[in-house]
């Protein structure tokens, strides 16, 4: 359905190897969460990293089902979740989308960009850390016809950043073409 992306490195998947060297590893989760009454919400989760900038955890699950990124957010959110899994949501950081406010003269809802990006798309967002709320580490947005604008500042690397805007430019159903094109295949 397209409301949920994992980031990986060139790693094989843990079925692919008996090597523990050669598997892949994790960058990061993405999830999008389609509301039919206004922009949709972006949530991410990446590894932490050190203040230098390397990753200070290693995300390489051996088992497809446990010990990834996405077994341990969805064991954080439950409440009936294994304590195992618990304290290495301390691993993770959460990055969330600034929601946009709605401006009546423009007739939508609006970011201010500062200058970066110049047309308006659904496509826009700015991704902040869920601790501090007010520092943008991800904006991406249109400036042309066919072309964006990516701003990225630490802990993201390029790649992650890369990978989020790789995911935001991909149709899904928890957008708003995807809802619209569901509301009218039921309808019939």
């Amino acid at each position: 359905m397209g409301s949920q992306y994992i980031f990986t490195d060139h790693g094989m998947a843990p079925a692919a190897s008996a090597l523990p060297s050669m598997l892949r590893k994790e960058l990061g989760l993405t999830r999008f969460k389609f509301d039919s009454g206004g922009p949709s919400q972006i949530d991410a989760w990446i590894p932490m990293v050190n203040s230098s900038g390397s990753s200070a955890v290693v995300w390489q699950p051996t088992d497809p089902m446990e010990g990834t990124i996405e077994a341990t957010v969805k064991a954080s959110s439950s409440s009936s979740s294994s304590s195992s899994l618990q304290p290495r949501m301390d691993r993770l950081m959460k990055l969330c989308n600034k929601m946009p406010k709605w401006d009546a003269s423009h007739g939508g809802h609006v970011l201010n960009f500062h200058g970066r990006v110049t047309e308006s798309s659904v496509k826009n967002f700015q991704l902040c850390s869920s601790e501090t709320g007010d520092d943008i580490i991800l904006q991406f947005g249109r400036v042309g016809k066919h072309r964006f604008s990516m701003d990225v500042s630490y802990p993201l690397s390029p790649f992650q950043a890369f990978s989020l805007c790789v995911a935001c430019m991909d149709r899904k159903l928890a957008d708003r073409q995807g809802y619209d094109m569901f509301r009218r295949l039921t309808k019939k």
